[in-house]
């Protein structure tokens, strides 16, 4: 059967007859001169902000982790400054992530060379210190620590896991039997519901947590110790 085709010299219309039966379909002129449909020009352009967004969750796939924004952030801060972003820094990272394309690698670059992260001056330092010291030894860093620590962190470019690492291994942490300031605590708190049905007040619980740590006592002996208190006979004798 006789096929006639007709294109236009513009290149914009193509008419074919096969069969009997005329169709017709609109084309634009594409790259390089070769004619392209208007559904496949169209199909080939996206939503810009949307591109971004997909973008930004191809780069965090491909680093193996979740693509929303605000995980990324806050497993950055994490892993990074050891802590939970503040609104500013999520807002601002979650920004960068969506409307500048930057992947999870660009956010932690990002975070390293922040002066939190270095604790290059000596407001930063101080703040890294007295988190560790209260984490790992219970206690406010004494003066000579915090000097010592301070130097470390500026002038030395230790990061707070280095501090922290530092405390773990020392002296004062081994005596008081590698548990926490936390720990101890927890532990006070349990004896009390056990024992007294409440939470500790705040001077209990300082006391018990030095005999936990510098005393090594166990949170039997804090539950004891509250068996012989007069509150404990007061509730025994209602």
């Amino acid at each position: 059967m006789n096929k006639i085709i007709l294109i236009a010299m513009a290149g914009t219309v193509m008419f074919s007859w096969s069969g009997g039966i005329a169709c017709g379909q609109y084309y634009e002129r594409g790259y390089e001169g070769v004619g392209r449909s208007r559904d496949t020009h169209r199909d080939e352009y996206r939503d810009e902000s949307h591109s971004r967004l997909s973008d930004s969750r191809s780069n965090s796939r491909r680093e193996g982790g979740s693509s929303d924004p605000d995980v990324i952030v806050r497993r950055a801060y994490e892993d990074i400054l050891n802590r939970e972003p503040d609104k500013d820094g999520l807002r601002t990272y979650r920004s960068r992530i969506i409307d500048d394309r930057w992947s999870e690698q660009d956010v932690r670059s990002d975070l390293r060379k922040s002066a939190e992260r270095a604790g290059r001056t000596p407001a930063a330092a101080d703040v890294i210190i007295r988190r560790a010291y209260q984490d790992i030894l219970g206690r406010d860093p004494d003066a000579a620590g915090l000097a010592t620590y301070r130097s470390k962190l500026i002038n030395e470019n230790w990061s707070e896991r280095d501090v922290r690492s530092a405390l773990k291994s020392s002296s004062e942490r081994r005596e008081t039997g590698g548990i926490s300031n936390e720990q101890a605590q927890e532990m006070v708190r349990r004896a009390y519901q056990s024992v007294l049905g409440r939470d500790p007040d705040s001077s209990g619980s300082s006391l018990y947590v030095q005999k936990i740590r510098q005393n090594r006592w166990s949170e039997a002996d804090v539950a004891k110790e509250l068996r012989n208190s007069p509150e404990y006979r007061n509730r025994r004798n209602k």
